[in-house]
């Protein structure tokens, strides 16, 4: 029962870790969004302040414009990230779950053995759907 205790405090730490680091994640790149954001608007300012010094007319649109389809194009690869994130997660998660399977059917096996008792169950690759 306490390798159970342990293997579930485990699991907390590893998703509170996975949690930290996707925040992490997601700060630093608002903060380097907001850094090229603001390098944009300075340029395009620098250009709107050269040309009225010209006397010309400036037609270029500000930088926000379009930005949503920035945010659309920057969804859709955090979805695929994800996507190859849970494919990760889900391996890790399948190997462990038919480790434990196994392990335990192994337990089962010795423990009959021990008592010389004879151990019909079927492995767990035959026994899973």
């Amino acid at each position: 029962m306490r390798f159970l205790n342990l293997e579930a405090t485990m699991e907390k730490a590893r998703a509170y870790g996975r949690a930290e680091g996707r925040a992490e994640a997601r700060a630093e790149a608002q903060a380097q969004a907001r850094a090229e954001n603001d390098r944009a608007w300075e340029a395009w300012n620098q250009r709107r302040e050269a040309a009225a010094s010209r006397n010309e007319s400036f037609n270029e649109p500000p930088p926000s414009q379009g930005w949503e389809a920035t945010i659309e194009r920057a969804k859709a690869f955090g979805r695929a990230e994800g996507r190859g994130e849970g494919r990760v997660e889900g391996r890790a998660e399948g190997r462990a779950e038919t480790n434990r399977a196994w392990e335990a059917w192994n337990q089962r096996r010795e423990a009959a053995a021990e008592r010389n008792e004879p151990f019909n169950e079927p492995p767990p690759s035959q026994t899973q759907g």
